[in-house]
């Protein structure tokens, strides 16, 4: 049963399918294009969105961005943008009205950065490092829309 799983046993089904993660954490059902993206993660961490302004490209990357630093130990992630402005205004804000939408996320969380995102527990794990350039290599790294330059 659900409630019977450990809590490694649920990390480790939540690194397996990012969907299930969605869903439990954040309470909600992706649309089905979103699904794919999430399914096809785990697999492949070199993924590409192309669609209108609007349909849900920056939620499956605020998505990912949690699910990658809850299972993930000491994770990382890095983001680049064509401006800090429009990472923060994109991503991070999207990142943070998810967080704001999960219980789990709300009580495992200790301080804030980057005016409204906020950090797991470990101030060294998870901290996003905001770039308007190319990243260096890292653990997972995240273009935003206009970006110039691939990863």
């Amino acid at each position: 049963k659900e409630h019977d799983m450990s809590e490694i046993e649920k990390i480790k089904a939540w690194k397996a399918d990012p969907r299930r993660f969605v869903r439990e954490v954040f309470g909600v059902t992706p649309d089905a294009w979103q699904d794919e993206v999430l399914a096809a993660f785990p697999r492949n961490q070199r993924l590409a969105m192309k669609a209108c302004k609007g349909p849900g490209k920056t939620a499956v990357l605020a998505w990912l961005a949690w699910n990658f630093l809850a299972v993930n130990e000491d994770a990382k992630v890095a983001a680049t943008s064509v401006s800090g402005d429009n990472l923060r205004d994109g991503l991070w804000a999207e990142m943070a009205k998810w967080q704001a939408r999960s219980p789990l996320l709300l009580a495992a969380l200790s301080r804030s950065w980057a005016r409204g995102l906020w950090l797991l527990s470990s101030p060294e794990a998870g901290l996003p490092r905001a770039m308007t350039q190319a990243p260096v290599r890292v653990a997972m790294s995240i273009t935003t829309a206009g970006s110039k330059r691939s990863l």
